[in-house]
């Protein structure tokens, strides 16, 4: 299989994450204050829905069928997005920046990583 990866870390890419869906072959990327999903078995690039930051995007986290991805920006804000009808489901505001997003194994906990506690 040959893939070009060509705008998954556009021009605007100052912060956050790469990561893969665990359950198929689409990338997920902050560009900015959008999030980029990348599918490399249909070579096809595009945003995640109307999802739109009010500043840069800084960490991702996807569960391990792909249908979640929680998003958080240089701010703080958490959003909640399904992937599959690519719409916000919550959003929510933390006190401090976070520095690292992990679902558990099973997708049951999200643990979000802040200034000196998880």
């Amino acid at each position: 299989m040959d893939f070009q990866l060509a705008r998954v870390a556009g021009a605007v890419h100052s912060t956050g994450n790469v990561l893969f869906a665990p359950d198929d072959d689409r990338l997920f990327s902050a560009v900015g204050n959008r999030v980029a999903c990348v599918d490399l078995r249909r070579q096809s690039c595009g945003a995640v829905g109307g999802f739109e930051a009010r500043v840069d995007c800084d960490r991702l986290a996807v569960t391990s069928d792909g249908a979640l991805l929680v998003v958080a920006d240089v701010e703080g804000r958490l959003s909640a997005i399904n992937v599959a009808r690519r719409c916000v489901l919550h959003r929510l505001h933390l006190k401090a920046r976070a520095r690292d997003l992990a679902f558990s194994h099973d997708d049951g906990v999200l643990a979000v990583a802040g200034r000196k506690q998880v």
